[in-house]
């Protein structure tokens, strides 16, 4: 365990991946890293906490961890805490990947699985895995003593497990990225023009990544969270969402994408029946980031009041108070849910957000007024 009271790596899988698990670990070991596994003693933390005080995840896939619950939330806590996820694959990748559910295959399709179905696949592949997590173990370090997570930092998934030793070689197109391709000389179009343009420009991808029903749901997604229903879509409102990152032409394409994997995995972590919901809660001031804030915000709208009182109480935890996020706070305040009204209430004076104050007053003068919050 390291001196912060986390591990370098965990490693999650099922019972029936023990063999494998504590084979990595005991090598892992022997190479300098502190690792974590089901049969480490260690039972005074909940694997959720253990995650997120740990600095990789290495998460075995197997047909018996695809059909797990707790293995599905840990991955998707990962992603939201920005923690790097190294999928190491048990077994051939038809077996599991037609066994992963919809998020899961959005996010592990981001990222290189490691194959270690046999003895020569673990003698051949274990030199790159490992010199992959020491590079990602790195970057956390560096990025820890750098005091980054303020809300303001751009969301970086690097993921770096690759199946060649050789360096990453970063492709710089010229083909024109989206809006100059599809929409070029235009300052603004309607919706409507803009979603037809998008359909058409991706539909292969679309077809590859998303079912029909699916396809719909990111569509509505990109106009009602992104573009917060405008009838007419300026390229400034495109640009912003883009960040204004180069050398990709499909740039808004991966961003929706991100966005779209951060809100499953955001709903995954909170949902009643998460095995890690708690965990979340408790650690989320921990990963501010640009998504987690945003994802957090737009479930404050969500339909289940359950997932708004959890937006509302982990949007307060991160202690980022921003005029989008306090204002939202601030109308969550007459929801028509009385725990979603509470969880408003809690986080903004833990905010210690002024603006909120009279609104907050006048909430209580109803409440004294009509004996009821």
């Amino acid at each position: 365990m390291g001196s912060d009271g986390g591990y370098d790596v965990m490693i999650m899988g099922v019972t029936s991946d023990n063999e494998l698990a504590q084979s990595l670990a005991d090598s892992l070991t022997q190479d300098g890293l502190s690792v974590w596994t089901l049969n480490t003693n260690n039972n005074s933390k909940s694997k959720g906490n253990i995650l997120v005080a740990s600095k990789v995840l290495v998460n075995i896939l197997s047909e018996g961890s695809t059909s797990c619950q707790e293995c599905e939330d840990l991955i998707s806590l990962a992603y939201v805490s920005d923690t790097p996820i190294f999928p190491v694959a048990r077994d051939c990748f038809p077996a599991i990947n037609s066994r992963l559910s919809f998020s899961m295959k959005l996010i592990l399709a981001k990222i290189n699985w490691m194959f270690f179905t046999n003895e020569a696949d673990r003698t051949e592949n274990y030199p790159i895995l490992l010199s992959s997590i020491q590079r990602a173990i790195e970057k956390v370090n560096l990025k820890s003593e750098n005091g980054d997570g303020n809300e303001d930092v751009t969301d970086e998934r690097v993921y770096v497990i690759k199946m060649s030793q050789d360096e990453e070689k970063i492709e710089v197109s010229d083909r024109p990225e989206f809006w100059e391709n599809r929409l070029r000389g235009l300052s603004q179009v309607t919706w409507p023009e803009f979603r037809d343009a998008f359909i058409d420009e991706y539909k292969e991808q679309l077809k590859e990544s998303f079912p029909e029903h699916r396809q719909k749901w990111l569509i509505n997604i990109i106009y009602g969270d992104i573009f917060d229903l405008h009838k007419m879509i300026t390229k400034k409102m495109y640009t912003d969402f883009c960040c204004g990152i180069e050398n990709d032409p499909d740039n808004f394409y991966h961003r929706i994408l991100d966005y779209a994997l951060g809100l499953l995995a955001m709903r995954s972590v909170f949902d009643m029946e998460s095995t890690v919901r708690l965990d979340a809660v408790q650690n989320l001031g921990q990963f501010k980031t640009r998504s987690v804030i945003s994802t957090l915000t737009n479930l404050l709208n969500d339909n289940d009041p359950n997932m708004r009182a959890v937006a509302a109480i982990a949007l307060g935890k991160t202690g980022v108070k921003n005029y989008k996020v306090v204002q939202s706070m601030i109308r969550k305040l007459s929801d028509e849910d009385r725990l979603v009204r509470e969880a408003a209430c809690i986080s903004l004076g833990h905010m210690r957000a002024e603006v909120s104050v009279r609104y907050i007053v006048a909430l209580w003068c109803v409440k004294l007024l009509n004996f009821s919050f």
